[in-house]
């Protein structure tokens, strides 16, 4: 481990030579390999042949103006680019705005103070840092990450990147979640088995009655991801906000089909509801659910209709345009990480909600 003064005097004498080495010897030279220089404490290695295009935040968890996340929530940045770890910091001491990574209630006045470091992941491209306590209950947070930050060829952030609104943290309160599950010909269900999910944690487990029913209290405000299940039947999840402390939140009626009913396809078309054209680059996005009343990120993204209106799903001809609208994006409200389903397999059977947009 270099002390700073040994960095300053040493460096200048031997940065030169070691990147004509590694210029003409690729990633490795007499000195050992690339990470060697890395561990070493070096910021960046730079050459001529070195990459020169910038790095840039590719999205930031909890997303812009998501609200109801919770209080022990991380905030991890994914970066477009492999990225020099040193340069991506925070505050661990107290609460100015220190560091490259921030998080900050005040428009960062003041800054939340981290228990560590962040880590990385996914190559170096993913950062996460952990605040030193839980935060406050229905508060805006900010995320900022500054141009100090570096990627491993030395580029610099163009400017920094700051949240336009921020994400908010859940209010404390309580409230209640019923529901009734029936077969496909309409009739109660009893002995399914509800689980009920907050932030990716399991808070709840029961089970439906002789009518069909069941209900569970006591459950704190949020994104609540309830999940049936029972033998011989495909089972289902709906993710619904318990929104004010006292409500009772009636899910709808869920009706669980056989198991050996397994896939199928949708479709349809989009029309002008004034003039009756059909309507074409009509964005489309889908969730699992029946009436879903839902944001964009919240649904999974399954392409844009042709000339023609038309619209399936599955969908193996979507293609990709903006990094929001990349074929089977979706942001997962629990976890509070984008995944990609798959939307070129036949669709697994249940209810499904088509958001359309343009």
């Amino acid at each position: 481990v270099y002390s700073s003064n040994y960095t300053n005097l040493v460096f200048p004498l031997v940065l030169v030579p070691l990147v004509l080495l590694l210029s003409s010897c690729s990633e490795r030279s007499e000195y050992g390999e690339t990470s060697d220089y890395e561990k070493l404490g070096a910021p960046c290695i730079a050459s001529a042949s070195a990459d020169v295009t910038a790095p840039a935040v590719s999205y930031v968890s909890p997303i812009d103006n998501s609200t109801y996340n919770s209080p022990s929530t991380t905030v991890a940045v994914t970066f477009s680019e492999n990225m020099e770890t040193g340069s991506v910091t925070t505050n661990t001491s107290d609460t100015t705005c220190s560091g490259s990574f921030q998080l900050s209630s005040d428009n960062f006045t003041t800054c939340i103070k981290m228990s560590a470091t962040p880590v990385a992941s996914d190559n170096d491209t993913i950062f996460t840092i952990t605040p030193a306590s839980s935060l406050s209950a229905v508060t805006t947070f900010k995320v900022k990450i500054t141009t100090s930050v570096t990627d491993i060829s030395c580029n610099t952030l163009g400017s920094d990147n700051s949240s336009i609104v921020g994400f908010s943290t859940s209010p404390l309160g309580s409230g209640t979640i019923t529901g009734s599950v029936q077969m496909d010909n309409g009739s109660a269900l009893s002995g399914v088995g509800v689980s009920d999910a907050l932030w990716g944690s399991t808070v709840a487990t029961t089970t439906s009655d002789n009518d069909g029913d069941f209900s569970q209290a006591s459950l704190n405000l949020g994104y609540h991801s309830v999940t049936y299940s029972k033998s011989g039947y495909l089972g289902v999840t709906l993710t619904e906000l318990l929104e004010t402390d006292g409500e009772t939140l009636n899910l709808e009626t869920v009706r669980l089909l056989d198991d050996n009913c397994t896939s199928g396809t949708m479709s349809g078309s989009i029309t002008n509801a004034v003039t009756g054209d059909n309507m074409s680059g009509v964005n489309l996005w889908y969730i699992k659910g029946k009436n879903k009343h839902f944001k964009w990120w919240e649904g999974t993204y399954f392409g844009q209709t042709p000339d023609n209106g038309s619209w399936t799903l599955p969908n193996p001809n979507c293609d990709n345009s903006t990094w929001y609208k990349t074929c089977g994006r979706q942001y997962d409200v629990n976890s509070k990480e984008w995944v990609i389903n798959d939307i070129t397999s036949p669709t697994p059977a249940g209810w499904y909600t088509i958001r359309s947009k343009k």
